[in-house]
């Protein structure tokens, strides 16, 4: 078999998950560190919109939802919510070998110019999900009730209470910061921007005879239409660059020096936004 079980992960987003705001689109974790990574894009939606879960949890084997949803979920995926009409959260719960992690989302659905505390309430939105590598997409906001407000994370500088920008060149999936002040406080938004790139990683092998791995990927999980030969056994690593949104699935097959199959991994997969 295929390093008696070894574990095709497929990154969905930034690797360095450290714990962030449950009120900001990011996970707020709980268990190992890195070992689930959690976001919801865009953070901030208005009353009947609905936004992108995504997550990838490390060596994970199932995970089940609760809170905003239910259900099992696979170790890494994606799923669009319905309609909201209320801010939500959403958690996920997940287990591998000897080990378990959960992280968690908030959703926050505006329907006022302000939020409970005073705050400005502070919207942000890319058109677009996900682009190409060095590709393009513009950044929506308003904050009616804020005076000032400054971008960071993948932007930077003072905007004002409501625009566009154009943002271009990005080499790796981006997370948009923009903290506008009020009045009654500071309120923020956040929104990511993916890349159409999957980045492959895999642990070590013990399989007898080993020469090269076979990258099977593409829109079909059973039979996925395109291959990649990585002929290096040691290599642990693949980035794939992909022709768009939509749900991608791969399968890493370990090969002997005549090219035959020696055994397959799991399936991964990663959804991307429009």
């Amino acid at each position: 078999m295929l390093g008696r079980g070894i574990t095709l992960f497929v990154a969905l987003s930034l690797l360095a998950a450290g714990c962030g705001s449950s009120d900001n689109g990011r996970s707020e974790s709980a268990g190992q560190s890195g070992a689930l990574e959690f976001v919801a894009n865009p953070s901030t939606v208005t009353v009947g919109a609905n936004t992108w879960l995504s997550w990838s949890g490390r060596d994970a084997t199932s995970c089940q939802a609760s809170g905003g949803w239910t259900g099992e979920r696979p170790a890494s995926g994606g799923f669009r919510t319905p309609p909201l009409t209320q801010t939500t959260t959403y958690t996920l719960n997940c287990t591998g070998p000897g080990r378990g992690s959960r992280a968690r989302v908030k959703v926050v659905v505006s329907g006022a110019t302000g939020t409970a505390d005073g705050a400005p309430q502070v919207s942000l939105r890319s058109q677009a999900g996900s682009i190409p590598s060095n590709g393009s997409t513009v950044l929506e906001w308003t904050a009616p009730t804020a005076g000032q407000c400054t971008a960071s994370g993948g932007w930077s500088g003072k905007k004002p209470n409501r625009g566009s920008q154009r943002i271009t060149g990005l080499t790796a999936d981006s997370t948009f910061t923009l903290s506008c002040d009020g009045p009654g406080g500071t309120g923020i938004a956040m929104t990511q921007v993916m890349l159409q790139r999957a980045t492959l990683r895999w642990a070590g092998s013990n399989v007898d005879n080993l020469a090269a791995f076979r990258i099977l990927w593409g829109k079909s999980a059973d039979q996925p239409e395109h291959q990649i030969t990585v002929s290096d056994p040691n290599a642990r690593e693949r980035a794939i660059d992909l022709p768009g949104s939509g749900t991608y699935y791969f399968i890493l097959a370990t090969l002997d020096a005549s090219s035959k199959e020696l055994g397959r991994s799991n399936t991964a997969s990663k959804l991307l936004p429009p």
